[in-house]
């Protein structure tokens, strides 16, 4: 049974790239906010968010 799970998985490359796929774009996704949150200006920083 574990031949056919095994055997039904991507290889490693594809594994690799796709969680760099999902925490390289999270983690400019942070990195942004973070810049923004420091390197705003004070009347953008004071606007109210609906």
């Amino acid at each position: 049974m574990w031949d056919f799970i095994i055997g039904r998985l991507p290889s490693k490359l594809i594994l690799i790239n796709a969680v760099f796929s999902l925490f390289i774009p999270l983690g400019i996704y942070k990195l942004n906010k973070v810049l923004h949150k420091f390197g705003d200006p004070p009347w953008k920083n004071n606007q109210n968010p609906k």
